[in-house]
């Protein structure tokens, strides 16, 4: 079983690493081009070229230190350093292994007389290296997500299967690092249900320093073994290991205090990226939006936290767990489509409350979307010229809720809502009264 599940990972691997290739890469890899319109990813579009291409030519520079940009623009042999030299906004184990990769791709870069890394080499190497990564992460993911199954007693394949089949795995695995960080979610899960405290909070820990989401289940994990005894995990080593975990954010508050404390205060430069609040206020960018994402996902905290699992089962425990992470996520002021990879395959386990496979209908239909986001994303300006006869401005932006894409993003949105929330009715109950505020 575990063996056929790999094959098709790796099968979805090979998609994926096929349909995101740079032409650059499909250049010195094959000698000609095979996918003549590769799909944007983060890793080389946003980061890799922002960095080490775009800014010798663009005005636009995310560089802090200038002196060493023009030294690197002009063809010098010097290597740019994450948070240090360049802005690079991803959480700091993340960080590490970009300037491996990185690294890795200045030393065996050809030399000339322009910038070291501006060159297809050194991009192809950047590409191959990452989805390198991404491929081993893919497997263990693999082996961990069914691992957990089995703790759950989840022994249903269909279920089983659509944590690992699913179209948004295909186009978001190579695209960013959400696939690399899940690593460690999965980990702490695993840890969790077996009620390890010390490795559930290590890579809790170590989820939170490859992404801020982390900070999130951290507080949740806090709350919960400081005011109930009942389903905590928690004591004075697992604050140890929690530390451990996170002491890659004092480093870089080290290195880059600013980086850390945007980490912080994200939402007051931030903008709604995808976010449902689209859908009672038409700007992105407007500060009654974004107070608007304050005052609800506090308020569906606070009300999570009035809750406890309506049976004392692990797969209860397991849902506690994962629906808040759920909500966390889809009530965000920032929903990327990648970050449903934290939250999807985790989910079909709650299905086998219904005895039936309803449930897949909405999870594969918030799939489809989540997926058709990046494919249709940069064709906004075509689709808004074909459906003009709606009415809808003809122009490129994706942003706004006139925008179809919006309209796709809203669907998943309202569904993910509706399917998280209808698995907490079936799992979470309101917490007795005996079981509140109880002090250790």
């Amino acid at each position: 079983m575990i063996r056929k599940m790999i094959i098709v990972v790796v099968l979805l691997f090979i998609v994926s690493f096929i349909i995101h290739m740079p032409i650059e890469t499909q250049s010195v890899l094959f000698g000609k081009t095979i996918v003549s319109e590769p799909i944007y990813m983060d890793v080389i579009n946003d980061q890799y070229r922002s960095v080490f291409i775009s800014s010798c030519t663009s005005q636009e520079t995310i560089w802090y230190n200038e002196s060493l940009r023009k030294k690197y623009c002009s063809g010098e042999e010097v290597f740019p350093r994450p948070y240090i030299d360049y802005r690079y906004n991803h959480a700091p184990l993340i960080g590490l292994v970009w300037t491996t990769i990185t690294y890795t791709a200045f030393l065996f870069s050809p030399r000339g007389e322009t910038a070291i890394m501006h060159n297809n080499v050194s991009l192809t190497i950047t590409y191959v290296s990452f989805s390198a990564i991404i491929l081993v992460s893919m497997i263990l993911y693999t082996l961990f997500i069914f691992d957990i199954y089995r703790r759950l007693n989840i022994e249903n394949k269909i279920l089983l299967f659509s944590a690992i089949i699913f179209s948004s795995l295909i186009l978001y695995s190579v695209y960013s690092w959400e696939i690399f960080s899940l690593i460690f979610l999965l980990l702490m899960l695993r840890n969790y249900l077996d009620n390890n405290s010390f490795k559930t909070y290590l890579y809790l820990g170590l989820f939170t320093s490859t992404t801020p989401f982390g900070f999130v289940l951290i507080f949740y994990f806090l709350y919960r073994f400081f005011t109930t005894t009942t389903y905590t995990v928690g004591d004075g080593k697992s604050f140890s290991a929690l530390l451990m975990g996170v002491s890659p954010y004092l480093v870089l508050s080290i290195i880059s205090s600013n980086t850390v404390i945007g980490y912080f205060t994200w939402f007051m430069t931030s903008y709604c990226n995808n976010c449902v609040y689209l859908l009672l206020v038409n700007d992105p960018a407007s500060q009654v939006l974004k107070g608007l994402f304050i005052g609800v996902w506090v308020l569906v905290v606070t009300i999570y936290l009035a809750l406890d699992p309506r049976e004392d089962t692990i797969l209860h425990r397991y849902a506690m767990i994962v629906l808040f992470l759920n909500y966390s996520i889809v009530f965000n002021l920032t929903y990327t489509p990648q970050t449903l990879l934290y939250v999807l395959p985790l989910l079909p386990p709650l299905y086998s409350v219904f005895n039936n496979y309803k449930p897949l209908l909405p999870h594969y239909t918030i799939d489809a979307t989540n997926s058709l986001i990046m494919i249709l994303w940069f064709k906004d300006y075509d689709i808004r010229k074909t459906l003009s006869f709606l009415g809808i401005p003809v122009t490129y932006n994706p942003w706004s809720i006139e925008s179809p894409i919006q309209w796709i993003v809203q669907i998943r949105n309202i569904l993910s809502i509706i399917l998280v929330t209808i698995l907490a009715y079936k799992y979470l109950t309101i917490k007795p009264n005996k079981d509140k505020l109880i002090n250790k």
